[in-house]
């Protein structure tokens, strides 16, 4: 915010009810909307519609909801998982614990991705 003051007005969608999932994947991530005030950030709520007071140095920063995920993300091709670590997309935290790809820094562990997922 480079003005002294301004009122911001908004309402967004899925938010409280997040993209939903087909054939068994995932909902997506819901949409979210934060003011950052110096060192404090604040979550805005969307409903029901409220003007807010930005003043000068206030950041905001809307998310919009992700889509929902298709098909059992156990089943996804892990070099497709390690492509989306790769290009950012998932972290390699996320390719295990959703997806249930082991990643080394070969690339995919193929025998622990197996057992994880046999496992599950």
């Amino acid at each position: 915010m480079l003005a002294p003051t301004a009122t911001l007005t908004f309402r967004t969608d899925r938010r409280d009810h997040p993209p939903y999932g087909l054939d068994g994947g995932e909902p997506g991530a819901p949409s979210s909307n934060i003011v950052v005030s110096g060192d404090e950030a604040r979550a805005l709520p969307t409903m029901p519609m409220h003007a807010f007071t930005l003043r000068q140095g206030d950041r905001f920063t809307h998310a919009s909801a992700g889509g929902g995920g298709f098909g059992d993300p156990f089943e996804r091709d892990p070099v497709a998982v390690l492509e989306d670590v790769l290009d950012g997309k998932v972290s390699i935290a996320g390719a295990r614990e959703r997806y249930g790809v082991v990643l080394s820094a070969a690339g995919v562990d193929t025998d622990a991705t197996r057992d994880l997922r046999s496992a599950r």
